[in-house]
């Protein structure tokens, strides 16, 4: 399985090594190519490419195998968020609001939609929607062939995670410490939980329970776990 950083301006792809344990990075380096603005930006993983998205606006696509350049597309607002890549299709946001969905071959532009306000947004693309959550307060639903919008829902905070999604509702945790469950086909908000504290990890579901990583303060990171037939009732 390929590892892949950013450090120090470059993506490095690692593999992994037989090290003793004691030794502090099991993997040897395949290949590194600089990219600029790597501390600002963000990284999504294709079926055969590498797209990593700059602080400057720039995006940009390379092999997976060896670090070959395939494409390059500038004129964005900084994409600090991982994009999403589903097979064919490549979908961001940047902070100056825009969501885009780009061929991921060529990098060819599908559509572009834009949300009300400015920040970065977390994307998470389903079967025939688009799902993005948004340093403006709000939660979108788009539609995944042109981009157009299905519904929008105040959640009234920045959300700070990518939305989960499972079955017919969608998970996404809150910058002021809030579990929200919507429904997928409408945006309705169909429960909530009070964290206490900011999420930096998940949601994620798995096996009928729904994971999520909090924090207080900085000291102080708590992960909490939801089974879900019980509507966020329990957790550990």
């Amino acid at each position: 399985m390929r590892n892949f950083l950013l450090l120090m301006g470059f993506a490095l792809v690692c593999l992994p090594s037989c090290v003793r344990a004691t030794e502090a990075f099991p993997y040897t380096l395949q290949w590194k190519r600089l990219i600029g603005d790597p501390l600002r930006g963000a990284v999504g993983l294709g079926d055969s490419a590498v797209f990593v998205g700059g602080g400057d606006g720039r995006l940009l696509a390379v092999h997976r195998r060896d670090g070959t350049r395939l494409w390059q597309r500038r004129g964005y607002g900084p994409i600090r968020r991982m994009p999403a890549a589903t097979g064919a299709e490549l979908i961001f946001a940047d902070a100056w609001g825009r969501l885009v969905s780009l061929e991921a071959r060529g990098g060819e532009v599908g559509w572009e939609a834009q949300r009300l306000g400015w920040g970065d947004a977390e994307v998470a693309v389903g079967d025939s929607a688009v799902y993005a959550s948004s340093a403006d307060g709000w939660l979108y639903a788009l539609r995944r062939v042109d981009g157009s919008q299905i519904w929008r829902a105040r959640i009234g905070t920045r959300a700070v995670s990518r939305p989960c999604l499972d079955g017919d509702r969608l998970y996404v945790g809150t910058r002021d410490g809030q579990l929200l469950a919507l429904a997928m086909d409408t945006g309705a908000r169909l429960g909530q939980v009070e964290m206490r504290g900011r999420t930096v990890g998940g949601p994620l579901v798995v096996e009928g329970k729904l994971t999520i990583v909090w924090s207080k303060a900085e000291a102080s990171v708590r992960t909490a776990v939801f089974e879900l037939e019980l509507l966020f009732a329990t957790s550990k």
